[in-house]
């Protein structure tokens, strides 16, 4: 907005000030009496300093407000922290100008009925909504609940002709920080079409070290405009801004970025700012919705260093900046470079060591919203955790002091051996008001003691959701699960968006073998985080107990997306493939487990898969010989690589069995292999005659294979006496063996079937006797 309408907007917050307004009910009576218009541009200047003020480093505006923002002078200054709290979830209270958003929120929220229904109206509101937001520490569903009202008005009317790229990404950032994923991409997708942007990732050759000498595959980010920015941009006209400085890597083995062959400077100076925070917004989505490995670092780092490559916008730059350093500090050798970059723009967005002009830096937020760029406090609370990591924790805790987040100074006191120290500090906080339940939670954190919690609850009356789910984590550890359940399910009535706590509800109701309970907990546990490949395991399992074993199958789908290296995971989608007769899926996931461990073998699951196949091929299915084809290639990578088992041999040799009338000798050969195979397995077992039932197997196999030995015969048309003398040299030390445990003609044998098949060895060797005497 112009200098004009700040001094606007300063004059009016002086008048009230000057004015006779000495507490809350007169500053109502004041505001009561302002017009629609004059409530609406107001308060939208409101937050436009606001964010000035907390992104953008423009710290002198406290100069502007010199009676609002001393001490305790100005009226409303004792009461915005309490109006902006939500029970014991209290805004944070070092924000600079932190009343703006509340005065703010009495202009736009408290009277929005004065106010017009526009579109500059419904985006203004669900702004403020996500400023109050960031200043909470946690997820507010009152405040979803208003701007989610906001954008159904935008969306669902005329309004929807003014929505812009803008609008999308400023929403996606509000439904990512509630955990809504579906609503979030919707909006990035809609973003990214009216902003007519096409991003793709490409493999280009290229080299990432000093010292390679041959290109290889590398990930780039490539973005397309079907519009001209010059024509098309109206950022433009406020993006000569002086950018954060770019620390550079300066590592003695790394580039400073991919060197590839193709020069893509051509492409480099066609994106408008607006199309830079789209890609900044599929860096952002990427990272919430997919498993964090090395293949989304990849991603996400090629997203960042286009954006980064084209330098245009501040708010814009900033943030790609500080994705950078997310994606780095856990590399040992960017890690130092993460750490320098983030304490500049600490600096910068607190207004240290920064030259810019007052104007200049009131140019700086235009899309502060639209890129996800995070208040200062948040991120020196990052510069904060990276300094921890590289083990600088007493420089960390003394940001944790200044910023009073209490939890992360006794997380550092713990971290350096000093619980005393963490026990004094909290009992000082309670001497000055013990009436705070958070309070009584730190303790409980430090001694590991259930009374504790109880005291916080008792001293916020049963509203305090930190001290129930504390207290149920602290009961689950100890299995009293009983307990621990109850008091998880109240903290989630209070606070439902807890990352944690309804995996944690999931497994008390798991071991109390509620299983409906444990599959709704695990199932809001996926939705708030969908990468958390343990909570979508569990799920299935939940499904398994109850009995819906093809919905547990697909949810198993959905958490190998997340984990794919989980053996213990491949396993159980075998399993289910193979109970609800998905063939396919079998199939891939013994060829996944054998890619896992090397090799691989599950007789039982090969045997119901194998007499799948046999079924759906006596039944001519028209998909039955692609799926043999794909089984027979599976045993045989598994027959490769290991010893197998006669079930197993047996198996490959039942699909390899020719049909009936197949008179090709190739079919008949191949299938004879096999059961030879087969029978050696059997019969090389020690002391296989000594039980029936593997006797049984040994013998049973014997037949058919000399059997089929003697049918191969006759379809090669040739003498069949050598067959024949081979059937009876191999089969005679088989009876002898069986009549020397079980007695002539097996009869002291307990099995009828033993009797059965040894009678039928019998017959065979006298046919065989016979046809040789002809």
């Amino acid at each position: 907005f112009e200098e004009s309408q700040l001094q606007q907007t300063v004059c009016e917050m002086q008048r009230l000030q000057n004015g006779d307004i000495k507490d809350l009910e007169a500053l109502n009576v004041e505001l009561d009496k302002w017009s629609g218009d004059k409530l609406l541009s107001t308060g939208a200047h409101l937050l436009e300093l606001f964010i000035e003020a907390n992104f953008t480093g423009s710290v002198d505006l406290r100069t502007s407000f010199p009676e609002i923002c001393e001490g305790g002078s100005a009226p409303f200054r004792d009461v915005y922290v309490k109006e902006l709290s939500f029970d014991f979830c209290h805004p944070f209270t070092h924000a600079r100008l932190g009343e703006l958003v509340w005065l703010s929120k009495l202009m736009l929220l408290d009277r929005e009925a004065k106010i017009a229904n526009t579109y500059e109206r419904n985006i203004t509101i669900c702004r403020c909504v996500q400023l109050w937001q960031y200043l909470l520490d946690e997820p507010a569903m009152q405040l979803k609940q208003i701007a989610d009202l906001k954008e159904e008005e935008i969306l669902s009317s005329e309004q929807r002709k003014n929505v812009t790229s803008e609008f999308h990404l400023e929403r996606m950032y509000a439904q990512l920080g509630y955990y809504e994923y579906d609503k979030a991409e919707v909006h990035l997708k809609d973003a990214i079409e009216k902003a007519n942007l096409t991003v793709q990732l490409s493999g280009v050759l290229g080299k990432r070290t000093k010292f390679q000498q041959t290109n290889i595959a590398q990930l780039v980010a490539k973005a397309f405009s079907s519009v001209s920015p010059v024509d098309e941009d109206p950022i433009k006209k406020v993006e000569n801004v002086v950018l954060p400085t770019n620390v550079r890597l300066d590592d003695d083995t790394l580039l400073e970025g991919v060197s590839t062959l193709t020069d893509d400077s051509n492409d480099a100076a066609r994106l408008t700012a607006v199309q830079l925070a789209c890609i900044l917004g599929l860096c952002a989505f990427e990272t919430s919705t997919q498993h964090n490995d090395e293949l989304l670092v990849e991603k996400c780092s090629a997203y960042v260093d286009k954006v980064i490559s084209q330098a245009r916008n501040w708010a814009v730059y900033t943030c790609a900046l500080l994705r950078r350093c997310a994606l780095e500090k856990q590399n040992r050798r960017k890690v130092q470079r993460a750490c320098s970059q983030a304490e500049l723009l600490a600096k910068l967005m607190d207004g240290i060591d920064d030259q810019s002009s007052k104007e200049e830096r009131q140019r700086r937020n235009v899309l502060v919203l639209a890129s996800g760029l995070p208040p200062s406090w948040r991120v020196q609370a990052f510069y904060a955790e990276i300094l921890r990591s590289l083990g600088c924790t007493a420089e960390a805790l003394r940001i944790y002091e200044k910023q009073e987040t209490w939890d992360n100074v006794i997380e550092c006191y713990r971290s350096l051996g000093q619980l005393e120290k963490a026990e004094h500090f909290v009992r000082e906080l309670i001497a000055k008001d013990d009436r705070n339940p958070l309070y009584y939670c730190m303790l409980g954190d430090i001694f590991l003691e259930p009374n504790y919690y109880e005291m916080a609850i008792e001293k916020s009356r049963g509203r305090c959701a930190r001290a129930h789910l504390s207290l149920g984590e602290l009961m689950m550890i100890r299995h009293h699960y009983d307990i621990a359940y109850g008091s998880l399910r109240r903290g989630l009535e209070l606070q439902p968006i807890k990352l944690g706590a309804w995996f944690n509800l999931g497994h008390c109701a798991w071991k109390m073998e509620h299983w409906q309970d444990a599959a709704y907990a695990y199932h809001r546990c996926v939705q708030l985080e969908p990468e958390h490949f343990e909570a979508w395991n569990n799920l299935a399992a939940s499904y398994i107990r109850l009995g819906q074993k093809p919905r547990a199958k697909k949810i198993l789908q959905e958490a190998l997306k997340f984990n794919y290296e989980h053996a213990g995971m491949w396993e159980n989608y075998m399993l289910l493939c193979a109970d609800t007769q998905d063939v396919a899926g079998t199939i891939q996931a013994l060829h996944r487990l054998i890619d896992l461990d090397g090799k691989h073998q599950d007789d039982e699951v090969i045997a119901i898969v194998t007499s799948q196949l046999l079924e759906l091929r006596s039944k001519n299915h028209s998909s039955s010989d692609h799926l043999v084809n794909e089984m027979c290639k599976l045993l045989a990578r598994m027959t490769s690589k290991q010893t197998c088992s006669s079930k197993l041999w047996r198996c490959y040799a039942a699909l390899h069995q020719p049909h009936d009338g197949d008179c090709s000798v190739e079919k008949h050969e191949k299938y004879v292999n096999l059961l030879e195979r087969a029978y050696l397995a059997d019969y090389s077992r020690q002391k296989w005659y000594k039980e029936e039932e593997q006797c049984c197997s040994v013998l049973e196999m014997a037949i058919d294979l000399f059997e089929e030995k003697l049918h191969l015969a006759k379809l090669k048309s040739i003498d069949p006496k050598p067959v024949t003398s081979e059937v009876r040299i191999n089969a005679r030390p088989l009876v002898t063996m069986v009549e020397r445990v079980y007695g002539v003609d097996a009869s002291n044998a307990v099995s009828t079937e033993l009797r059965e098949i040894f009678t039928r060895v019998k017959q065979l060797i006298e046919n065989v006797i016979s046809c040789e005497d002809r």
